[in-house]
């Protein structure tokens, strides 16, 4: 499936930033019970850094933090609630857009890794040419992202294994906030939360904050605030005391587009729910605006394209965008004409800059 940016009338979009300084600075998550969370089931992610399996690539040991290439790295475990009862439904498992993009992202490293990165069919399209390394390199600043919807943090710790040196920050509102935080600290940790008090959730180069479309696009009368359906249990929730634990608690700051630079913001799945959509939009725009140099790299599986399309033209106002041809995705993990995976950049930055 291709697409391509839609020029469409600007429009007014009521980013206020009095309203995200209006928000308090942390949220209260509360921390699952380790019983609970003991009982989800795990979902296995093989991915990690430039390190070929077969030991052929004899290029992988020039570049510093990344495995040897005789390294096997352990998989990548993430829990799982497929009944909704401490996520609501949303954000709580991997969807298959999540794995497509994420194999993108190790297949362009290790391409580029061995100077045979694709280059998009980049063909007029300048702009695209600047896509950030993926190769680490001692004498630069490290890669900076952010996710939104984060959800349980797959792509995110993902990216984090395939990129050791880089600054990841895993976002997502309220709600998915307690299985993320428990991803992030099984993966990174260094920090465990107390049953009196709070700790930062905060795990070295990996960090989580609180970020909610919404802050970016405040609901009015006319419009207001949308969320996305909740699954539905074939069986009763337990009590919260068994979902989460009584008083411990993560303290997670709010995200502040400002003080958190960015080179690339990722999402994958999040156009499914048409409500967001203009939320959505309105909080790449903001955050675009803050990091004019940022890339936009998404995936996102086809289920309803009349309803879908009102994104990307949306999108198209201020920000070039095309998908990444299938051809230079994962050879095992893609799904054509069903998942796409698009980058994206403002249109008022300079092309190569």
């Amino acid at each position: 499936m291709m697409a391509t940016a839609v020029q469409g009338e600007s429009t007014t979009v009521p980013v206020s930033s009095a309203s995200v300084d209006a928000k308090p600075n942390m949220i209260d998550v509360p921390v699952l019970a380790v019983g609970y969370a003991a009982q989800l089931p795990t979902r296995e992610i093989d991915v990690g850094p430039c390190a070929d399996r077969s030991g052929n690539d004899d290029r992988a040991g020039e570049y510093a933090g990344l495995a040897d290439s005789a390294t096997e790295l352990a998989p990548l475990v993430v829990r799982e609630d497929p009944t909704g009862h401490c996520a609501g439904g949303t954000g709580a498992t991997v969807w298959d857009s999540a794995l497509v993009l994420l194999h993108w992202f190790e297949t362009r490293q290790r391409q580029e890794a061995r100077g045979k990165a694709g280059t998009f069919a980049t063909a007029n399209r300048d702009w695209a040419r600047a896509f950030p390394s993926l190769v680490h390199d001692a004498r630069a600043r490290p890669l900076r992202i952010v996710e939104l919807g984060a959800g349980i943090g797959a792509v995110g710790l993902g990216l984090a294994r395939i990129l050791p040196t880089a600054q990841v920050v895993l976002t997502d509102h309220t709600i998915a906030l307690p299985l993320l935080c428990e991803n992030t600290s099984a993966a990174y940790p260094l920090l465990e939360p107390v049953a009196t008090g709070s700790a930062p959730c905060a795990q070295g180069q990996v960090i989580v904050r609180h970020l909610d479309f919404h802050d970016y696009f405040p609901p009015t009368t006319s419009s207001p605030r949308a969320e996305p359906p909740q699954q539905s249990s074939d069986r009763e929730p337990p009590l919260s005391t068994l979902v989460f634990h009584p008083t411990a608690k993560w303290s997670v700051p709010r995200f502040v587009p400002d003080e958190h630079p960015i080179d690339l913001i990722v999402f994958s799945d999040l156009i499914w729910w048409a409500p967001l959509h203009e939320p959505l939009v309105a909080t790449l725009r903001a955050l675009t605006a803050a990091n004019p140099h940022a890339y936009i790299a998404f995936a996102y599986e086809r289920r309803d394209f009349e309803k879908e399309v009102p994104f990307f033209r949306a999108l198209g106002v201020d920000h070039y965008f095309f998908n990444v041809p299938d051809a230079e995705l994962h050879p095992q993990w893609q799904a054509p004409d069903e998942i796409s995976v698009f980058i994206a950049r403002r249109r008022d930055v300079a092309p190569n800059s």
